[in-house]
């Protein structure tokens, strides 16, 4: 049954994923290896010729029509990724932590982006999540720790409940409803508190690539490290840091306060901008080396903020 490169084309099955290639000779005399996006060999031999003539997996999946009892109602073929695709431009859009989200999606893209979103049942959940865990982790790690896998698994949870309530032409949801996900048990605990040996060792570091490249902002970048280190704060909340939230008070003590809102900043909805995750304002007292190293800091910052970043999407970077 397989058919040959001589007689136009090849499926060939790829043993990472289990998803179905066609290998042809394009009209320029180019071999060619294309995913059918199929898992099944039936669905890639239908989707083949197709490929072959120029349409990607992607566009037969969205053209592709499934026809109801009633020959007037047809239900339009709905893919994961037509699902991620959705969840990121509405319900996702200002979602906090948005490069994990965007991370846990390309990964999950790869996987089962071209999966059907109604033949999501609990033995395909089982199926990824066995992918995720051998995709491998950090440091060479052939298997990734379970709380890797649980963070992709519940970005799909989030997908396919997302799907639940969205309807086709025909008024029915997308998916009646989600399947059970598999269970996870997650022990990865982690010692995450540096010892002093350990904060040594990062400034010891740092002072040596000051040394070295004395024109790069090294300095900085050491009182950055320990800003975060004296404040507990994520990198974000520390960078957007203006000058004016920092009070200094007649009695010598100096308090850092992050308002409520970024001050004059929306996000792309229209809505004010939160300055912590919780979205809550906070006041903290800054350590005796914060206060040592504001006069530097304001020098070279000029009017701009003590430690000068730049606002990107859901975010700020050092500049």
């Amino acid at each position: 049954m397989a058919t040959t490169l001589t007689q136009g084309w090849e499926l060939t099955k790829r043993a990472k994923d289990g998803i179905f290639l066609v290998t042809f000779f394009d009209a320029d005399g180019k071999r060619k290896r294309l995913s059918t996006g199929a898992r099944s060999e039936r669905e890639a031999y239908a989707k083949a010729p197709q490929i072959v003539a120029g349409k990607t997996a992607k566009q037969i999946a969205k053209v592709e029509l499934v026809t109801k009892a009633d020959p007037e109602i047809v239900q339009p073929v709905m893919t994961m990724n037509d699902i991620f695709d959705h969840c990121e431009k509405t319900v996702w859009r200002n979602h906090r932590a948005m490069h994990t989200l965007k991370s846990n999606v390309r990964i999950l893209r790869r996987i089962c982006g071209y999966d059907l979103v109604t033949e999501m049942h609990y033995m395909r959940l089982e199926e990824i999540q066995d992918q995720l865990f051998k995709l491998g982790g950090r440091k060479g790690k052939k298997r990734a720790a379970p709380g890797t896998v649980k963070r992709k698994m519940d970005t799909l949870s989030k997908a396919l409940s997302t799907a639940t309530r969205m309807q086709g032409p025909d008024k029915k949801p997308i998916l009646f409803a989600k399947p059970p996900m598999p269970s996870l048990v997650v022990n990865n605990l982690q010692d995450r508190v540096l010892t002093d040996a350990e904060i040594a060792a990062i400034f010891k570091v740092i002072e040596a690539r000051h040394l070295a490249q004395p024109g790069a902002n090294w300095k900085r970048f050491g009182y950055f490290v320990r800003f975060l280190l004296d404040t507990a704060c994520r990198k974000g909340e520390a960078l957007m840091v203006e000058d004016s939230w920092i009070e200094e008070r007649p009695d010598g003590m100096v308090f850092i306060h992050w308002p409520q809102y970024l001050p004059g900043v929306v996000g792309p909805d229209g809505q004010p901008v939160h300055t912590t995750k919780n979205g809550q304002p906070k006041s903290l007292p800054a350590s005796k080396a914060i206060k040592d190293m504001l006069p530097f800091l304001r020098m070279n910052a000029g009017q701009r903020a003590p430690l000068p970043a730049t606002q990107v999407h859901h975010g700020f970077e050092m500049d």
